[in-house]
């Protein structure tokens, strides 16, 4: 969603609407596949994307929710709480802000500057539990984000390979100084995969777009995968077609036209 179907100032372009809605009109069953919660920006896309789309299955937070196109939770992973616990001290051991993401909550200690970033990405306000390493038992966590340096972020991804964490989860980078940490082999690809298995949809009639890490595998396990004009160098290297369009030059909707 966010550096693909989404502009750089979180807008959908008409363009972009409209090829979508003609794709429904034509029967092209679309999913959108994203890092985020299923929050206000979920409701304000699918309202704009019309009728036809509304009822648009979803992998959110990374693929570890499966959505109906009601918008029904019919599958959810998530983290070990044990393994959360380990996290968090991981994190308050660097000093570091993080948020843990439950089904449609971001929930964190107290709010900061950092803690309020996803607001800038359409997502609910983070609730204040007081200690999130306290009450870490309370909530079913899906995935955990830390905010950090750039600088940093390939350091403690080594730290977590090193580590016992790195038995029961993954690390992956979607928005600069954003580490998330994730169920083990859990990803968008995944997720799209097994979505295609259980619609009986084969591979090779997928098209997928991205631009970040975190779609590598999504891009992989597609028929077709399609990175962006303005994807990261590694993506860039797993897709099929390199887009010249970016984002902001609504290159989903050329990808749809062309392909």
């Amino acid at each position: 969603v966010d550096g693909t179907l989404l502009d750089s100032k979180q807008r959908l372009s008409e363009r972009t609407a409209a090829a979508l809605r003609e794709a429904a009109e034509l029967g092209v069953r679309t999913v959108v596949a994203t890092g985020k919660t299923r929050g206000p920006w979920a409701r304000k896309l699918y309202d704009e994307l019309g009728r036809d789309n509304k009822k648009m299955p979803g992998l959110f937070i990374q693929g570890l929710i499966t959505c109906d196109g009601l918008g029904k939770t019919i599958k959810s992973r998530t983290l070990d709480k044990a393994y959360v616990k380990d996290i968090l001290r991981f994190a308050q051991a660097r000093d570091c802000t993080i948020v843990a993401f439950c089904d449609t909550k971001i929930v964190c200690s107290t709010r900061n500057e950092l803690t309020d970033k996803v607001l800038d990405y359409g997502e609910p306000e983070p609730v204040e539990c007081g200690d999130l390493l306290a009450k870490s038992d309370e909530y079913d966590v899906n995935k955990l984000l830390l905010f950090c340096d750039d600088a940093d972020v390939q350091r403690y991804r080594l730290e977590v390979r090193g580590s016992s964490l790195s038995d029961a989860c993954d690390v992956t980078v979607a928005v600069s100084g954003m580490l998330e940490f994730l169920p083990k082999g859990a990803s968008k690809g995944a997720a799209v995969r097994e979505l295609c298995e259980s619609l009986e949809i084969d591979l090779a009639n997928v098209l997928a777009l991205g631009d970040g890490e975190n779609d590598k595998e999504m891009l992989t396990y597609a028929g077709v995968g399609v990175a962006v004009g303005n994807a990261s160098d590694a993506t860039k290297a797993v897709a099929d077609i390199v887009l010249d369009e970016t984002n902001d030059d609504d290159a989903v909707a050329v990808a749809i036209e062309r392909y």
